[in-house]
C-alpha cells in the first residue's frame, strides 16, 4: 500500500495534487457511497444490451420489421425535468453529507447515464446526416475519452434537450 501510495504520489504531485491516505480513504468512501447507482447503471446496461439483442432477432424473424426496428429508448418529460432538477440539487449537496446528499448523488448518477446515453444517440444520428455513421461515432468517442467528465455531462443535457423536445413536438406517428 505504502509503495503504490508514494508511486502514485508522485505522479499526482507532478499533476500539482498532493495524493495521501487521508485523500484515498475520502475519495474510497465517496465512490462507496454510489455504488447503488453504478450497479443500477450496470443494470440499465445489462437490460440495454438485451433489448439490442432482442429487437435484432424479432426484427430478423418479423414479416414486417419497420415497427420493430423503430423502437427507442425514450423518457417521458417528468424524468427529464427531475433530472434537471436533480443537477441543480447535485451542485449543493456534492460536497455535503448525509442521507440527502447521498441519494441526490446517487440518482443524479443514473439520470445521467440515462441522458447521456439518449445524447449519445441523438449525436450519432445528427451528425450522420452530414458524414458517415463510423466516423461520427468514432469522432464522439474520441471527444468522450478525451473531456470523459464535461462529455459525459455534455450528452446528458444534450438528451434531456432531445427528449423535451420530441415529446413537445409531433409525434412520430402523425406525421
Amino acid at each position: 500500500m505504502n509503495i503504490s501510495l508514494e508511486m502514485y504520489g508522485e505522479i499526482f504531485a507532478k499533476a500539482g495534487v498532493k495524493l495521501t491516505s487521508d485523500v484515498l480513504e475520502t475519495m474510497f468512501d465517496a465512490q462507496l457511497g454510489l455504488i447503488i447507482s453504478y450497479l443500477v447503471i450496470a443494470a440499465f446496461g445489462i437490460v440495454g444490451i438485451t433489448m439490442k439483442l432482442f429487437t435484432a432477432f424479432s426484427a430478423k424473424l418479423a414479416q414486417d420489421n419497420r415497427a420493430i426496428l423503430s423502437w427507442r429508448f425514450v423518457t417521458s418529460n417528468v424524468f427529464a425535468y427531475f433530472y434537471i432538477i436533480l443537477l441543480i440539487a447535485s451542485i449543493f449537496t456534492t460536497s455535503a453529507g448525509g442521507v440527502f446528499a447521498l441519494t441526490v448523488n446517487n440518482l443524479y448518477n443514473i439520470f445521467m447515464a440515462i441522458y447521456a446515453y439518449v445524447g449519445f444517440n441523438f449525436a450519432i444520428a445528427f451528425l450522420s446526416s452530414r458524414m458517415r455513421p463510423m466516423f461520427a461515432f468514432l469522432i464522439i468517442c474520441i471527444a468522450l475519452l478525451t473531456f470523459f467528465s464535461f462529455g459525459i455531462s455534455l450528452l446528458a443535457m444534450i438528451g434531456v434537450i432531445f427528449t423535451l423536445r420530441i415529446n413537445n413536438g409531433p409525434h412520430p406517428v402523425e406525421k
